[in-house]
């Protein structure tokens, strides 16, 4: 596993100690998902680059998995929070990412609006239960889950991904984290199954597990 700091102006404005806090953060994280997830490569590169975009908005960072050995990560320069809370926040992103690294290497491909909820949902109960946080994004108890859930089944595949993922125009937020993470739930509910042990498993197995059909 490799850290990589893109070069930014950015760093100039940043205390001395924040890249090697911040590396000791991924570092150790990355050892804690390693040891829950089997499949979890040994040759992830984590790719960190401080920017003001492209950013969830409520934690002022990001995390997008490109492929099972590629993170890339992303904070704000100037949090509103403060550096200290980037630096608490990036235990969670990691093992979010960390898991759908591992879910790739399994080579499970993830291409409806319900298979993409799957991939968020384990990644999301991951950083969940075995990160101890506590992700808006999970947060669905609210909500009228089992209508999102149709809803998610017949969205033609045309649909803006994006709108289901992050922001709805008509003001929902993250609908396929929050039905993905109901779906987890629901398999290591009625199947007795650890987290870890679902993360391998195909789509239609874990639909199965939950009890909800396609």
């Amino acid at each position: 596993m490799k850290i990589h700091f893109v070069e930014s102006d950015y760093w100039g404005e940043l205390e001395p100690n924040f890249q090697i806090n911040y590396a000791r953060q991924v570092t150790d994280a990355y050892a804690e998902a390693a040891e829950l997830l089997p499949s979890l490569s040994s040759h992830i590169n984590y790719v960190v680059q401080p920017r003001e975009y492209d950013l969830i908005e409520e934690t002022q960072d990001s995390g997008y998995t490109k492929n099972s050995e590629l993170i890339v990560l992303g904070f704000h320069p100037r949090p509103r929070h403060g550096l200290d809370s980037i630096l608490n926040h990036i235990r969670a992103t990691v093992f979010h990412e960390s898991n759908h690294a591992a879910r790739f290497a399994t080579g499970e491909w993830h291409e409806t609006l319900l298979q993409q909820a799957i991939m968020e949902g384990l990644a999301t109960v991951f950083e969940r239960d075995k990160a101890g946080s506590d992700p808006l994004w999970g947060r669905y108890q609210n909500e009228d889950i089992g209508a999102w859930l149709h809803e998610i089944q017949d969205t033609h595949t045309t649909a803006r991904t994006n709108d289901y993922l992050y922001s709805h125009p008509d003001g929902r937020k993250w609908i396929v984290y929050k039905v993905g993470t109901y779906i987890i739930d629901k398999a290591t509910e009625y199947s007795g199954k650890t987290i870890s042990e679902l993360t391998p498993l195909s789509c239609d197995e874990i639909l199965k597990f939950a009890k909800i059909t396609e």
